[in-house]
């Protein structure tokens, strides 16, 4: 089995409502993927809370795969590349894990 982690954080020139809103909308285009990818196993979106410091991430996914192989086939998959170009249009850092478990 395969997790794929991804951390983002938007840039602090989106006030906090701002913010709130993109990471609301990334979350929704996120699970919409949950029924249109078979090799995905599990999809689970966190929003860190706006009351926390300020360093930390504003969103994180996490996927579950059955291989390597599959998270590949993911990646690749048409609907995750138009999310992946909406993530692209917005000021953000990304971080990303992969690993077994």
């Amino acid at each position: 089995m395969i997790i794929h982690r991804v951390m983002w954080k938007l840039d602090e020139s989106y006030s906090k409502d701002e913010k709130d809103k993109i990471c609301n909308e990334l979350r929704h285009k996120l699970e919409s993927l949950i029924d249109k990818v078979d090799e995905l196993l599990s999809l689970h979106v966190h929003i860190n809370h706006t009351d926390t410091s300020e360093q930390n991430c504003d969103t994180i996914l996490e996927t579950t795969f059955n291989s390597l192989e599959y998270l590949s086939t993911y990646q690749d998959y048409p609907d995750h590349l138009e999310v992946v170009q909406y993530f692209k249009s917005l000021n953000l850092q990304r971080s990303a894990i992969d690993h077994t478990f």
